[in-house]
């Protein structure tokens, strides 16, 4: 018993979530863990003084007191709960708590599980705006530390609610599961106990974060991370994971324990965040901001800038919704002829670029004069219209900081000279202060998108 209490509260003060026990008749705190002294800046005496009360706001405006709320609880055994914080310094936070009424030695008890959601409210209001919830990576339960048995049996029984658990033995073979991992992972227990957990493994998960996580619990250590695991159905779900090492009498490892929170939805909404600063909007294709980020892995890249002539004047004639009917189709229209040694960004209104990563000169220079009078001769239909474009391009093999500045300098010596297809030289006729003002306003850009610039 002495083990498992120790272990209980190891565990408990080792948790992301705040956790607390109160006494329903009066509401006077009994417990709380490491976390939520931490989290609030008061500690156990101090929230015991001061009581919930003095720290909690309902978000629910219907509630009329605090014990009526406890009361609530104690009518219908468990429910959700939404509130604002107070720390001890005054700033507030949401969180949310995931309380069950529990009855023990005669007196009722209210467990509560509460976890900081901040950063998911402020992530719905960014992508959605809306006040959908982000399902809450906490649950349920501790209890009185009286009897630390029973308390251990409430807590096995809200982490089996809320979390993704399992137990293995030494070697990593599932010995134990709870239903929530049969839930989540789509297997039934007969096709996980005895396997290893490499049957939940995705295949994007890198084996050098499996390798550190063998190395840390096989010295005894906690291991904690995030981890993109695969369903039976070919599907995925990211975990926010804690392994603790169990150690037996003489601190030989007997067993593993695993506590997963399901994360996947918050990991998608920051993806879907990060996709959409680098994707442009009308095309689909990856704009200005990620072509830079692509450039700086490579050594000696190249590119061509395509351009439609006059594109303003059928912007201006056909009207906006046009205008973008023909850039989407020009767009597809150059994708279809690109090989997969090279890819299509979308800088701004007609203008595109296309990266070469590892083409010859000769051939890349080809390739373009291909395209280009494969553009020239092929008309674009939009609407029932049928529309002949000129497209003029241009082509630098500068250096990676250079590579922008000098093809839009040849891109406009092209215009000048009413040409198809100009390949930046310095021997071009424009001049050195011009091409220098270029080549600033490029980095000046660049500064600007990667935020280096301090006032």
């Amino acid at each position: 018993m002495k083990r498992s209490a120790h272990f209980l509260s190891d565990l408990l003060n080792q948790s992301n979530d705040m956790i607390f026990v109160l006494r329903l008749s009066d509401g006077s705190i009994e417990y709380c863990n490491e976390t939520a002294e931490k989290e609030i800046g008061y500690s156990f005496e101090e929230l015991r003084a001061i009581g919930i009360p003095a720290i909690r706001t309902p978000m629910n405006p219907a509630e009329e007191s605090f014990l009526h709320h406890l009361d609530a609880l104690k009518r219908e055994g468990a429910l959700v709960d939404y509130a604002v914080l107070t720390r001890k310094d005054g700033s507030k936070f949401p969180v949310e708590a995931r309380v069950k009424h529990v009855v023990f030695e005669g007196e009722d008890y209210n467990i509560a599980i509460a976890h900081d959601i901040t950063e998911r409210l402020e992530q719905e209001q960014k992508l959605f705006e809306t006040n959908r919830r982000l399902e809450s990576l906490v649950q349920e339960r501790t209890g009185e530390l009286e009897n630390q048995m029973r308390l251990l049996e409430d807590y096995k029984e809200a982490l089996d609610v809320s979390s993704i658990v399992s137990k293995s033995d030494p070697y990593g073979r599932i010995i134990e599961v709870n239903e929530r991992f049969v839930e989540v992972s789509g297997y039934n227990r007969e096709e996980l106990l005895g396997h290893p957990h490499s049957v939940v493994r995705h295949p994007d998960t890198p084996r050098e974060l499996f390798k550190e996580l063998w190395q840390t619990i096989l010295d005894k250590k906690v291991w904690k991370g995030i981890v993109k695991n695969r369903t039976k159905s070919e599907g995925y779900y990211w975990v926010d994971m804690i392994i603790k090492p169990m150690l037996d009498e003489v601190g030989e490892i007997e067993s593993f324990i695993a506590v997963r929170h399901d994360i996947t939805e918050t990991i998608d909404q920051r993806e879907a965040i990060q996709r959409s600063a680098y994707t442009d909007m009308l095309t689909g294709l990856p704009n200005r901001t990620r072509l830079r980020v692509d450039l700086l892995g490579l050594e000696s890249p190249s590119v061509a800038l395509l351009n439609i002539d006059g594109f303003s004047k059928l912007n201006d004639f056909y009207g906006h919704l046009v205008g973008d009917r023909i850039i989407k189709g020009f767009a597809e229209s150059i994708n279809a002829r690109l090989s997969e040694a090279l890819t299509l960004y979308h800088l701004h209104a007609d203008e595109f670029l296309v990266l070469n990563r590892y083409l010859s000169k000769d051939r890349f220079i080809k390739i373009i004069q291909e395209l280009i009078d494969a553009l020239n001769a092929t008309p674009l239909t939009v609407d029932a219209t049928t529309l002949r474009l000129e497209v003029s391009g241009s082509i630098s093999f500068e250096s990676p900081d250079a590579l922008l500045a000098s093809a839009d300098v040849a891109l406009k010596q092209v215009k000048k000279r009413q040409d198809r297809l100009l390949v930046y030289t310095h021997e071009l006729s424009i001049s050195k202060e011009f091409e220098r003002n270029l080549l600033w306003s490029e980095k000046l850009k660049a500064a600007i998108e990667q935020e280096r610039i301090v006032a």
